[in-house]
């Protein structure tokens, strides 16, 4: 009787494997565990690259505000430069 590692799925298994296994080929105990490790970086920056795009999604929403809040800034500014002029009149008026 030998101590072998089972290598692989066990028969009849539903499961299917996280990482591609070309038909017929029987795998280490090392290689699954470097493919299974390789399998795991790609989800990481999978992930990474999501958490990005959602990033840049942020920043532009963000810009997107400023530009209205300038705007904004931009017409009270107006509004009190009008209401300045209209003050100064009043005060020359009733001098």
């Amino acid at each position: 009787m030998t101590n072998k590692r089972p290598v692989g799925r066990p028969k009849g298994s539903q499961n299917k494997p996280k990482f591609p296994v070309p038909k017929g080929k029987k795998l280490t105990f090392d290689e699954l565990n470097k493919a299974s490790e390789i399998a795991g970086l790609k989800a990481l920056v999978s992930r990474q690259d999501d958490q990005i795009i959602q990033m840049c999604d942020d920043i532009a929403q963000g810009k997107k505000e400023i530009e209205s809040l300038n705007e904004e800034i931009s017409l009270l500014q107006t509004r009190i430069d009008n209401y300045r002029q209209i003050i100064m009149t009043l005060m020359e008026v009733t001098e």
